[in-house]
Parts: structure tokens; sequence; C-alpha cells
């Protein structure tokens, strides 16, 4: 749960069409029951959108600042993996497991899984729209309920994108580095077994939720190679790549909600 004390809207800098921007301006009227989901179709492709992500997440906290202490919580943002497995995105406080939607299926499928979720802004891979066959009384609720379409690149960077955000600093990056770097998450996991140990024998050591969670522990190490290690490098190669002073800009563009829905296909 180490998301509620490391995300604040301090640590990105956003600009909308060029010109200086707040989290306002990205999640308009943001409310304590939105939901953003991402959908990914390839490896690791969320970490495109790792700071609309991120930001969302403080949104989500800021929106009751009891979320942060007596009501403690996990962020109401998921990732919805359409037709594949694509890597493990708990290290961004994703969980519990079902935070991450597995879904089988065509357009149809994926907007099923975001009508049942309550889904209310949502952010699509920036592909070639497709025109699918979809319920209208499906598209009417989601519609309805849905208040902001993105798409994103999973390499960070759309064509003609109108929103910026930059982090400001290394800590964007964090999460990041605990979901793409393999030893890191090898380190991660043999760490908070340890962290888990010493408390339980009395120690100072206190470990988050999540993370002295048993269940989190045995998924993190079951989906550690659910995306090959070669590919895994290769990302983490190309976020390196983009990194100035070791922060991140990433660019989105904001499209109206039936756009949004042509993109939930899978290729």
């Amino acid at each position: 749960m180490h998301v509620i004390k490391q995300l604040r809207r301090e640590l990105f800098g956003i600009a909308i069409d060029g010109r200086p921007g707040r989290l306002e301006d990205v999640f308009p009227a943001w409310h304590p029951h939105d939901r953003l989901g991402i959908i990914v179709v390839e490896p690791f492709g969320a970490v495109g959108a790792s700071h609309l992500m991120q930001l969302a997440m403080v949104a989500y906290y800021e929106a009751r600042q009891s979320r942060r202490d007596e009501l403690a919580q996990y962020p109401e943002v998921y990732v919805f993996h359409v037709n594949g497995r694509f890597g493990d995105f708990s290290a961004y406080d994703m969980w519990p497991a079902r935070k991450e939607v597995f879904v089988s299926g065509g357009p149809q499928q994926v907007l099923d899984a975001l009508n049942d979720r309550a889904i209310t802004r949502v952010a699509v891979p920036d592909r070639p729209p497709v025109a699918a066959a979809l319920h209208v009384k499906d598209v009417n609720s989601a519609v309805d309920r849905m208040t902001d379409a993105f798409l994103y690149s999973p390499v960070g960077d759309v064509v003609d994108g109108d929103i910026s955000i930059c982090g400001r600093d290394g800590r964007s990056e964090a999460n990041v580095t605990l979901t793409l770097d393999r030893e890191t998450v090898l380190r991660t996991v043999g760490g908070e077994r340890e962290t888990g140990r010493r408390a339980a024998a009395g120690g100072r050591a206190t470990p988050s939720p999540k993370e002295n969670d048993a269940e989190w522990l045995a998924r993190r190490r079951a989906r550690l190679d659910e995306v090959d290690a070669s590919v895994r490098l290769a990302l983490t190669l190309r976020r390196r790549s983009a990194q100035r002073r070791g922060a991140v800009c990433e660019t989105y563009r904001r499209v109206d909600l039936m756009r949004g829905l042509a993109g939930l296909h899978r290729a």
C-alpha cells in the first residue's frame, strides 16, 4: 500500500495543449467513485500510461483524505489484459488481484468487463479504430457513466498528444522499475518475506499490508516469467533511454467516448 505515501500531485508536471496545467485539467470533476481502466494488449503496455495511472491514484486519494489514513485502501485503478497475460502490475498497488482483469474475446467482452467494474474513465492503446458490433444497451450504459477516454502509447508518446504528464524526479519511476526490472522484483519479493519474518519476531520493521500478504508474494513470484526476460529487459532499456534526470515525460490524447470504445479490440 506504498502509493498512499509515495504519490502526490507535486511529483508530476502537467501541460495541456502546451500550456501549464493541473490534475483537474486531466481529470475534470473527479469524484470519489471515479475509476480508471487501462486496456492492455501487449507485454507491459500500460507502462506507457504510468503517469496517467499514478495521477489517477493521486486524484483517488485526494477525493477523500480518509483513504490515506483511517480508511486506508488501494486505489480503484484497473488493468484489463485483453486475450493474453501481459505482465504483473501489482507493484503499482493494483491489488487485490481483482484489479487486474483478464478478458478473453472481442470488444463486446472488453466492454462487458468495463461495465461490470463501473469504470468511469478509460485509456486505450493508440491504434486505428475498429467499428465493432457492440450491444447498444451496453454502449449506452458506458456512455452514461464514463466521462473521459484517453489514447496512450506503450512507449509513452502518442501522435498529436494534447496532454503531457512529466515526472519531476526519479520517484515517479519507482513503480516502473519495480514492475519491469526482474532482479529488482526478485529482491523485493525476498526482502518483503524477510521483513515479514522480522516483524513477526518483534523487530522494528512493519510491512505494508500487500507486501506481507502471502497471496501477493506467491502471485508476484508466479507471474515473474509471464513476460519473457528478454522482452522485459528491452522495455527496461527503452524506458531508461527516455529518462531525463531520472524522470520521463508521457503524452496522451483525449478523445470522445465512442472513439475510445472503438479501441477495445485486441489487434
